[in-house]
């Protein structure tokens, strides 16, 4: 193997390395390298070296990455790029090979870590101060359009920093709480994004969030669900149950997508169970049901549903706040958590129960009342 390099590495086929011929067969034939007159100055620099194509294939890879380091680009799709620059596949880096090569490039920079069930994604975080500080080392323009795009961009680049930086959850849904006023939707929205659309709209500040989140959700489509976005979704499936709408809405940027909305209510469903949040004596709980049928009439009485629906209402009312869990549910966890077991109850039966003959004869005041009997 590389003989002087003191690198430990789990996998030895992942880290390209070889052996060389020579030491191969000393290794097998249990010599020792004096006895050939080898000292170890001879071999310090042996071993699979990268040569000028795989340099700049690499050094084209951590460009994309500088790039499109808010992407959340997978170990996979990085080399694939590297493919793009080499001639002979064998030259490329893979799976833990590449992984070293990218940390021993960023450093602390880079995160490689598993997002919404996708392994080995690569991101790449950076400061404020260092978005500045390449501001001010670049060359500033003569012209001034030129100058002026610098400067948008470079402002982009914070408030995107600033919007990649946001702690978000994505095995939960956003709470009820997150949207019960308008500063807290103002909240979820960065403080350099939001001054950037005060400055930009006079308007309300219910719209500048809608839009703030808008665009959150647009810069991180994979790691982020914005209240706002999953919130309007939700609201136009209840009150139209049109998948063109959301759809629609969600292509224009303004709301979750219809998947994303039937996903939603499952979990919602599951989470909900058959619990009545709060019930308490003081608390007037009032039942209603009613029946659902689908093909209830068919030839052959195959594949037909008869089930019925129940909510409870409850007063008075009180503000209640439940996480909705974001996984993937199955209709058999449906059923299993709304299933309402039925039991039969004989009938008392009273045997001094009796009753009074009625008159045969009816006057005129028992018609005012008759609608009673």
């Amino acid at each position: 193997m590389m003989i002087g390099e003191r690198k430990c590495y789990q996998e030895l086929i992942a880290a390209e390395a070889v052996y060389h011929q020579k030491c191969s067969t000393l290794f097998r034939t249990r010599k020792d390298r004096s006895d050939k007159g080898e000292t170890p100055s001879k071999v310090q620099n042996r071993g699979r070296q990268l040569n000028d194509q795989r340099k700049h294939a690499f050094k084209m890879v951590t460009k994309y990455i500088e790039q499109n380091g808010h992407l959340h680009i997978s170990i996979q799709e990085l080399t694939d790029k590297m493919k793009e620059h080499v001639d002979d596949a064998s030259d490329v880096f893979v799976g833990k090979h590449m992984k070293m090569r990218l940390v021993d490039h960023f450093g602390d920079k880079i995160f490689i870590a598993e997002l919404n069930g996708r392994k080995d994604i690569v991101s790449l975080s950076c400061s404020a101060s260092k978005i500045i500080y390449d501001f001010h080392k670049e060359k500033q323009e003569n012209d001034t359009e030129a100058e002026k795009s610098r400067i948008i961009q470079t402002a982009a680049r914070l408030v995107q920093n600033d919007i990649e930086s946001i702690e978000a959850d994505t095995s939960k849904y956003p709470s009820s709480a997150d949207l019960e006023s308008v500063s807290k939707c103002v909240e979820y929205v960065p403080d350099s994004l939001m001054s950037f659309l005060n400055k930009l709209i006079d308007g309300k500040s219910l719209s500048k969030a809608a839009l703030g989140q808008a665009i959150v959700q647009s810069v991180c489509s994979a790691s982020v669900i914005a209240p706002m976005q999953i919130a309007l979704a939700v609201q136009m499936h209840q009150n139209f149950g049109s998948r063109f709408l959301i759809d629609t809405l969600h292509e224009l940027g303004f709301c979750s997508s219809y998947r994303e909305v039937l996903r939603y209510e499952r979990n919602a469903a599951t989470a909900q169970n058959l619990e009545i949040p709060e019930s308490s004596d003081e608390r007037f709980v009032q039942f209603m049901a009613d029946n659902v049928d689908h093909n209830s009439r068919k030839m052959d009485g195959l594949n037909t549903f008869h089930g019925m629906g129940i909510m409870a209402a409850v007063n008075p009312a009180r503000k209640y706040h439940k996480i909705i869990p974001r996984k993937t549910v199955s209709t058999a966890d449906i059923v299993a958590a709304s299933r309402i077991g039925i039991h039969y109850k004989q009938p008392v039966v009273n045997h001094d129960l009796t009753f009074r003959q009625l008159p045969l004869q009816i006057s005129d005041d028992c018609w005012s009342n008759i609608d009673i009997l």
